[in-house]
């Protein structure tokens, strides 16, 4: 299903125009994220917006890039692996659930679609890495930067510099804990 921002922007003009609107403050929940243990942490709408600045500023988007989103809908890896390239105007394939738990259907699956942008937790770039051992048929020409959550170790980057060569492997250990 697609996401119509035009019609967003006209709903929510009218509703401005009409007085409906509703203010939103920067320092209110924007969404909570709930761990294994149930522990809750609250995300405000600024530190939100802030990440995805800073995110924009370093990791700029090009046109024709194309982003992947597998992770669950209820973790905060989903929420931005699609709005970050979303709010600036870069398609996003959504993985189902299925295909999201076989890396050989996760690579097809970016293959197929010449994603450019993936965002992974190590475990993932590893099971992913060991299926394209296994399937070198498989043209990951256009994917160009794989984000990383976790502790990269050099045995991996080998592995990813043998398998993806041109695409960027980029960690961000820390930076969800």
């Amino acid at each position: 299903k697609l996401l119509n921002l035009e019609r967003l922007r006209s709903l929510s003009k009218r509703d401005a125009d009409s007085g409906n609107a509703v203010s939103i403050l920067p320092d209110a929940t924007a969404f909570v994220l709930v761990s294994d243990d149930g522990l809750e942490v609250k995300i405000s709408h600024r530190a939100l917006i802030n990440r995805m600045a800073w995110f924009w500023r370093v990791y700029p988007f090009r046109i024709g890039q194309i982003a992947y989103a597998h992770h669950p809908i209820n973790s905060s890896h989903f929420i931005y692996e699609l709005l970050v390239p979303l709010l600036e105007g870069i398609p996003v394939v959504l993985a189902d659930e299925q295909t999201a738990s076989q890396p050989r259907q996760v690579l097809k699956q970016l293959a197929s679609n010449r994603v450019s942008r993936i965002t992974l937790e190590v475990a993932s770039l590893r099971l992913l890495m060991d299926a394209l051992q296994t399937d070198e048929e498989l043209d990951l020409l256009n994917l160009r930067h794989c984000f990383c959550y976790g502790g990269i170790e050099s045995e991996d980057l080998l592995k990813f510099q043998k398998w993806i060569p041109d695409a960027n492997l980029i960690g961000f250990y820390g930076a969800m804990e």
